[in-house]
């Protein structure tokens, strides 16, 4: 399976949002509101990347940087 790393884009704000629940859901030290932390930055206009990973048609990752 390929993977491929692209710019984040408007369609993939959802698939975003539930691979970050995913990837916090079982960490004992999260108050479980990391996808509200990069929905506020994103809607701040203040990730300076957002990269997501998607294989097969389905975004499975995702990265980003803000200064803020």
């Amino acid at each position: 399976m390929s993977l491929a790393i692209r710019s984040e884009c408007k369609s993939d704000e959802g698939a975003i949002d539930e691979v970050t629940r995913q990837a916090f859901a079982s960490h004992p030290y999260s108050s479980h509101t990391e996808h509200f932390i990069v929905d506020a930055l994103r809607e701040a206009n203040v990730l300076t990347i957002s990269l997501v990973a998607e294989q097969s048609g389905q975004v499975v990752g995702h990265i980003a940087f803000s200064p803020e």
